[in-house]
């Protein structure tokens, strides 16, 4: 995979890469994170304080990550589609329970 992404550096401008990302994490990494969305459930007991504090950690990552992938100009009709569906999950999830 390493190799790939380095030949694929070598062979494209910034703009190619940027859209090749964008492809990739809407059409592979979100749908997946959307299906499996119910792990992102706050409701765990048994997790202890510092789990929670690193979980919160990441869940604001993860957000504000794909908030800003939102608000990117080139993402597609069909992309942005995946980003809101992904959003509303993680939300649903996370944040109402």
């Amino acid at each position: 995979m390493i190799i790939f992404i380095q030949n694929f550096k070598s062979s494209c401008n910034e703009f190619e890469m940027a859209l090749a990302v964008n492809r990739y994490l809407c059409g592979s990494v979100l749908p997946l994170l959307t299906s499996y969305s119910y792990y992102f459930d706050a409701s765990d007991s048994n997790e202890t304080k510092a789990a929670s504090e690193t979980r919160a950690s990441l869940m604001e990552t993860v957000l504000n990550t794909v908030y800003r992938l939102s608000r990117c100009k080139s993402l597609t009709t069909g992309q942005l589609d995946v980003v809101c569906e992904f959003l509303i999950s993680f939300t649903k999830y996370f944040f109402l329970n």
